[in-house]
């Protein structure tokens, strides 16, 4: 089933909608049109914009220029060509609109920020970013792109909210490759890594004012000390992964690798706890935490060591570093930890259901112009499932 050219059968709960719901949604999508109106300087960018997004909902089999284009009723792909090349408009703005539209409708108090990367397999060498580098899609070297992203997962759903392109050495330090992709003079010769990308959208979600009390992240992110830093000083908490060699202090000048301090952890002290829910329901593991050297921490703060314990497996092990709030119970770090996951679902829904890996562009401003309308159409999509579980006839736009 499509409304106003967006696919909804997807949508879990739906049974049967009255013309009366369709024509809400169709409106929302609509007011979404205007929310992001003001980042554009004419009508026809405009229009063309939301066209795209309701063609990215569509149900394509892929979505190309040609695809979009003719989803939206178009002769030929000129058009959204230009919208992602040449037309003038604020990426950035809308990118701001995408945050405070996500928080309005999927905001809760146990919402958090996490972040994670995913890749895009790539042939040739002339895509911005592209290179030999290891990607989590295949799990191992692949010639691909790389984009760190940022989540927002609360009790009500999760949806990506921001991203960065992320520049392997071969390309951020190749002059003229950066040149012919459009690269931004500040990051050509520059290479940023992965967890100073993360502090860089951090530090914008801040700035926004998005409803979050805890960052979660992969080894990638639990080893950037600018990150967990940029996230102790604006006073927030962490549970980030790391690895079985990151050293922690249970007391100072006592720094042991984790999975040498998790031996320091009582037997009586695990305990059974869900982490949320996974594929084939609710994931339970062991859990133990224990606490660390918190000499250096403001005034009602901690740092301690989450250790994950393989219900199946008494070899396996997962460690995450915790910044909290005094009082913190395991519970809830375990429930930070288990929120994580929501940007695995997030990237998924956006890569099949939005087509943010189908892009066909080869410049720096065309890939975030999609990427960035690509997840827009997904929160859109994130919006609408919240609202279907409770009462979906009892919604209304706005």
């Amino acid at each position: 089933m499509v409304v106003a050219d967006v696919a909804v059968d997807d949508l879990d709960g739906f049974v049967a909608a009255d013309a009366a719901l369709l024509g809400e949604w169709a409106a929302e999508l609509d007011a979404l049109g205007e929310l992001i109106g003001a980042r554009f300087l004419r009508p026809e960018p405009r229009a063309r914009a939301l066209a795209y997004v309701k063609a990215l909902l569509s149900d394509v089999a892929t979505r190309n220029g040609w695809t979009l284009a003719q989803a939206a009723g178009e002769r030929s792909p000129e058009g959204m060509q230009r919208l992602l090349n040449r037309a003038v408009w604020d990426e950035a703005g809308v990118r701001e609109d995408l945050r405070g539209y996500v928080a309005a409708r999927l905001g809760a108090g146990d919402g958090v920020l996490v972040f994670d990367e995913t890749g895009d397999i790539k042939q040739g060498t002339h895509t911005v970013g592209v290179g030999r580098q290891y990607t989590g899609v295949t799990g191992q070297v692949e010639n691909c792109q790389v984009s760190v992203h940022a989540a927002y997962v609360s009790s009500r759903g999760q949806a990506l909210v921001d991203t960065e392109l992320y520049l392997p050495r071969s390309f951020a330090l190749d002059a003229a490759r950066c040149k012919e992709a459009g690269v931004p003079p500040q990051r050509v010769g520059v290479v940023v890594t992965k967890g100073d990308l993360a502090e860089v959208m951090f530090q914008r979600a801040v700035a926004a004012a998005m409803p979050f009390e805890y960052v979660a992240g992969d080894e990638v992110y639990g080893r950037s000390s600018n990150l967990r830093r940029a996230v102790e000083t604006a006073g927030y908490g962490y549970v980030m992964e790391v690895g079985c060699d990151f050293g922690v202090a249970r007391l100072p000048g006592d720094k042991v690798r984790v999975d040498a301090a998790k031996d320091r952890i009582p037997r009586r002290s695990w305990e059974l706890r869900s982490q949320g829910l996974g594929a084939k329901g609710l994931r339970y593991h062991a859990w133990a935490w224990l606490a660390l050297d918190s000499a250096h921490c403001p005034d009602g703060w901690r740092r301690c060591l989450l250790v994950r314990r393989d219900r199946d497996a008494d070899d396996q092990y997962a460690y995450f570093l915790c910044y909290h709030r005094r009082g913190v119970t395991l519970g809830e770090l375990v429930q930070v930890a288990g929120r994580r996951w929501g940007v695995e679902e997030s990237f998924a829904i956006t890569k099949s259901e939005t087509g943010l890996d189908e892009h066909q562009v080869r410049r720096w401003t065309a890939w975030y112009r999609h990427a960035i309308l690509a997840m827009l159409a997904a929160a859109f999509l994130a919006a609408m499932r919240a609202c279907l579980p409770a009462n979906p006839t009892a919604w209304t736009a706005g």
